[in-house]
């Protein structure tokens, strides 16, 4: 696969999650009781909002989050003929109406999980050399590892770090 060129991002200070390929969405869902007293889904609402309804439920147990982490009830649903998971996390006190939160597991484009990895390399590349204010230095890419091609300074207005190399164009501004 390709680098992207362009690679953007911001310095974090604290690591991020990359080792993770899916994340928690949650999300609105309608749903029915039956004469037992068992919470049964019948539409999810994605984040854009289009809704998809739910053909059955197959099975319901208590059960982790194995993707993104979490502990809940996990419904297994079927939606347009394929089969998903659906998790319903209870809240740790139930008040008033409160029961608890629905989510998904999404998962996340492995070019996006590149794009961090690299934009986080590049970030802990340029703390370790620490830039001057306003002066134009170089460095050897990141990235790409091409020498000397990587064009840093730190901007005087806001302390802001802003590079990019000639080379393969990744780039990155805090």
């Amino acid at each position: 696969m390709d680098e992207p060129k362009g690679v953007r991002g911001g310095y974090r200070k604290a690591p991020l999650n990359i080792m993770n390929t899916s994340v928690k969405v949650y999300v609105p869902v309608d749903v029915r009781f039956d004469e037992t007293g068992r919470m049964l889904p019948r539409t999810i609402t994605w984040e854009d909002g289009t809704k998809y309804e739910i053909d059955k439920v197959t099975d319901i147990r208590p059960a982790p989050a194995q993707k993104a982490g979490g502990q809940g009830d996990r419904y297994t649903v079927w939606i347009s003929g394929q089969q998903s998971y659906l998790f319903f996390e209870r809240a740790a006190t139930v008040t008033g109406c409160n029961l608890g939160r629905w989510f998904v597991e999404r998962r996340i484009d492995p070019v996006a999980i590149e794009m961090a990895k690299a934009a986080m390399s590049i970030g802990d590349a340029l703390a370790r050399a620490n830039p001057k204010v306003g002066v134009i230095q170089t460095m050897d890419c990141p990235s790409c590892g091409a020498k000397q091609t990587f064009r840093y300074t730190r901007s005087a207005s806001n302390g802001h770090i802003h590079a990019k190399c000639t080379s393969c164009g990744a780039g990155f501004s805090q």
